[in-house]
């Protein structure tokens, strides 16, 4: 993309559109990878444990997506709000999804037809797959914001000078070596 202020067609705008959009991405990363995580897991466990080794495998699946899912429908839900509510949500969110979870894997490791080890086992590896999955969806996700005016006085010092190596506004552009380091050369 050029550096024009142009922004691609598909760009989400505004703040609801922009947390929709991200949880659309974070769904599709979730189901993709918990399903594609869940046939693997689901014959390794057939293989090494029977059918209840399937059963709780399969349930394992349910369960993770499940679980990530809740996250990102509390995403969708509080898209208008403010960006703390968002946040507030997503972190609701996380906590609602452990005691669901936990619910659900006591409920199912009492049953007869559930193998407890392929159901503990099958539940972790989705959740890391989805979680890693959904944590690389948002690294990638492209987000648009318009960036602030820059203020009248770009000198943030107390010294007036305006130099920093933060990247503050009124930072010096870095140029390259400032020299003293391995393989200067002081001539």
């Amino acid at each position: 993309m050029s550096m024009s202020s142009e922004l691609p067609v598909d760009a989400p705008e505004g703040q609801q559109a922009s947390v929709r959009a991200l949880s659309v991405t974070l769904t599709r990363a979730s189901i993709a990878s918990g399903l594609a995580t869940g046939v693997v897991i689901a014959i390794v466990f057939w293989i090494t444990s029977g059918l209840p080794g399937l059963v709780g495998a399969l349930c394992a699946v349910v369960i993770g997506v499940g679980g990530s899912l809740i996250t990102t429908a509390a995403m969708w839900i509080t898209a208008a709000g403010e960006p703390r509510s968002v946040m507030l949500a997503s972190f609701a969110s996380s906590i609602t999804k452990m005691a669901a979870m936990l619910i659900a894997l006591f409920a199912l490791a009492g049953t007869l037809w559930v193998d407890r080890t392929s159901l503990a086992v099958g539940t972790i590896v989705v959740l890391i797959v989805t979680t890693t999955a959904e944590g690389w969806a948002a690294h990638r996700f492209r987000s648009y914001a318009v960036a602030p005016a820059e203020p009248a006085s770009t000198s943030t010092s107390t010294t007036g000078s305006g130099s920093s190596s933060f990247g503050w506004p009124g930072d010096a552009p870095v140029t390259g070596d400032s020299g003293g380091g391995p393989g200067h050369d002081p001539r």
